[in-house]
C-alpha cells in the first residue's frame, strides 16, 4: 500500500472511530456499536503502527527518539515523495 492509500485509510478509521465515540456518547450500553468501536480502534491502531513502522510518527507524542525531535522529518502531507 502506497503512503498516500495508507493514511487516507487511517483517515477513514479515524473518522469512523470518532463517529462511533460520539454515538456511544449518548448511546453507552449499544453493544453493537461497542462491538464496533473496538474492531475500528484496533484496525486504526494497526494502520497507524504500519504508517509509523515505514514512515515515521504520525502525531508528535509518538516520537519515540530520545536523540532528536524527528517527528516530521518526512514530507508534509500536500508534498510529494
Amino acid at each position: 500500500m502506497s503512503r498516500e492509500d495508507l493514511l487516507q485509510e487511517i483517515m477513514e478509521y479515524a473518522f469512523v472511530e470518532k463517529e462511533l465515540n460520539l454515538f456511544l456518547d449518548t448511546n453507552p450500553t449499544d453493544k453493537k456499536a461497542l462491538a464496533m468501536h473496538k474492531s475500528v480502534a484496533e484496525k486504526l491502531e494497526d494502520l497507524v503502527e504500519e504508517y509509523e513502522d515505514d514512515y515515521g510518527p504520525l502525531r508528535s507524542e509518538n516520537n519515540m527518539n530520545s536523540e532528536r525531535w524527528a517527528w516530521m522529518d518526512g514530507p508534509w502531507p500536500w508534498e510529494k515523495d
